[in-house]
């Protein structure tokens, strides 16, 4: 059967479909913005100032993960906002390679302290920076 007009898009359509009929590339648009709990920004603010008090390295390690979850995500947003590099970008990206809990940085506790709370202070100020803003931040 030869291949018309109406089979074209049939074709491409039934192509971007896996085996299944799951979709596996999506023609619309990637999306802009994504929309978060304020959870995303005040949960690793407040691990982080949790941690200048001494207690055990599991939390640490716990606290790793949660802030660099938080940092990747908004750092995504930022860069689905901005479609390019932006200082909160680069901010998260630098926040994420400190605080990974894959390959750790081992810095003394004096050291950390500053550390935990400038974070802490930088997501507190970007999630009021973007509540501030509204869906247009």
């Amino acid at each position: 059967m030869p291949i018309g007009i109406g089979t074209r898009s049939l074709v491409r359509e039934m192509s971007l479909r896996g085996y299944w009929g799951t979709t596996l590339m999506s023609t619309e648009p990637a999306p802009t913005r994504i929309d978060l709990h304020p959870a995303v920004w005040l949960v690793p603010a407040g691990a982080l100032l949790i941690a200048l008090l001494p207690l055990p390295y599991g939390f640490y390690t716990l606290m790793r993960l949660v802030v660099c979850g938080a940092a990747i995500i908004l750092a995504y947003q930022e860069y689905l906002l901005h479609n390019q590099m932006s200082g909160w970008l680069v901010i998260f990206a630098v926040l994420a390679l400190l605080f990974n809990p894959l390959i750790p940085i081992y810095l003394t506790r004096e050291i950390w302290a500053p550390i935990d709370i400038g974070a802490a202070i930088i997501f507190v100020l970007h999630w009021r920076h973007r509540s501030t803003k509204g869906k247009d931040a």
